[in-house]
């Protein structure tokens, strides 16, 4: 049996730091991703897809110069799926290049096969050939990301229904689209294929979409979307979906129903933790398959066992990943290291059209404090350069 120092599963930006980070301080490691290639959902099908995809549609649809040339400008008439695809499959290649040669120049040992617990101090490994392997590890992190959400009340079938996932395998562009869901993927599709001029609603059951951001920047952004002709319809819960020969049916629980050709659910994501066999270690998780850990340390009950990355919940983002990945490979960080401990706030950007970026740290959180706090947000339209690049919906 093979003996490891840090057994990472999971090549995404959580496991990747962290492997990288033990390899410098001179531990053995092990990267093990249940896919064909290293990435993880990162790179997949979720951050990199659709920041590429967001930069493809404004590059294609001219949506940066509309405020010189007006709204029916674009640099190709007909935009096909198979045009956003191509940039799409660059981009990966390129990034999955990347991540190879980090992990040869430092070290790092990779494999592609499930990893299932055996004990604290056991993996077994299982590749997609049906070969068999076990490993001793000293300490593991586990940053095995997240999948879509998928309720059985909603038919799925990858024609008419799909998730966030899926939705990068369209074959045609929608004549019409509802997202149901309106956090950072719901709002980044939505806005994406508004910029394509598909006529998009976007539903949300709670009273505002991105919650975790300050109000006012939420209000101006809602502003913006209706006023490119996206219909939001919030505080409204989905009691229904159907699906027919020419289109999807979603109906509201108020009776209202909404109508279009496909629908996108992007209502939250599950840990992808069904195959690592945490009752063997006394792990337990939340409803949608989160683990629990020490905010200083990423410790999980296991004293061993660390996690990182989205499988621990908010924030989902990837700006503060490289900092609180390598906080939880402390077993391989020398004692007093700056790394040790989570860092606040946190930096983050919204990428929709139009994009917006902030420190998470939202104001409303903050107000509590012994120190007042003022906030300030300045449009976009207000600096001159604005004017020059032709587009001002953004903040």
């Amino acid at each position: 049996m093979e003996k490891i120092d840090m057994l990472v599963i999971g090549s995404g930006p959580a496991g990747r730091r962290a492997a990288i980070q033990s390899a410098k301080l001179g531990k053995s490691v092990l990267v093990v991703d249940r896919g064909s290639r290293l990435g993880g959902v990162s790179v997949h099908t979720g951050t990199i897809p659709s920041k590429t995809l967001r930069e493809t549609v404004l590059n294609l649809s001219g949506f940066r110069e509309r405020g010189f040339y007006g709204a029916g400008y674009r640099v190709k008439a007909e935009i096909s799926a198979g045009d956003l695809l191509q940039r799409l499959h660059k981009t990966l290649d390129h990034e999955v290049e990347v991540l190879q040669h980090q992990f040869m120049r430092n070290g790092v040992r990779s494999a592609f096969a499930t990893a299932r617990f055996l004990d604290a101090h056991t993996a077994e490994l299982t590749t997609e050939t049906g070969e068999v392997s076990k490993v001793e590890f000293e300490n593991a992190l586990i940053a095995v990301g997240t999948r879509p959400h998928r309720p059985d009340t909603i038919p799925f079938d990858r024609t008419r229904v799909f998730d966030s996932d899926e939705i990068l395998e369209l074959k045609t562009l929608p004549r019409s689209l509802t997202v149901i869901g309106g956090g950072v993927i719901g709002t980044e599709y939505a806005t994406i294929f508004s910029a394509l001029d598909v006529p998009v609603t976007l539903i949300e059951s709670r009273e505002t979409i991105l919650d975790f951001v300050d109000r006012e920047i939420v209000d101006e952004f809602i502003h913006q979307m209706r006023d490119r002709g996206m219909t939001i319809r919030l505080g409204a819960k989905v009691d229904g979906v159907t699906t027919d020969a020419t289109g999807v049916t979603t109906v509201l629980s108020d009776g209202r129903k909404v109508r279009s050709e496909t629908l996108l659910f992007a209502a939250g994501r599950s840990g992808n933790v069904g195959s690592l066999n945490l009752d063997s270690v006394g792990m337990s998780v939340d409803s949608r398959g989160r683990l629990n850990v020490d905010p200083s340390t990423f410790q999980t009950e296991v004293p061993n066992i660390y996690a990182a990355g989205d499988v621990i919940g908010f924030p989902s983002l990837a700006s503060p990943r490289p900092r609180w990945s390598r906080a939880a490979s402390r077993p391989a960080t020398p004692s007093g290291s700056s790394c040790r401990r989570r860092p606040r706030p946190f930096p983050m950007a919204s990428t929709r059209c139009p994009k917006s970026r902030l420190w998470a740290s939202r104001r409303s959180r903050r107000r509590p404090r012994a120190s007042p706090t003022n906030a300030a947000w300045r449009g976009f339209a207000r600096r001159r350069a604005a004017t020059s690049w032709g587009s001002t919906p953004a903040f």
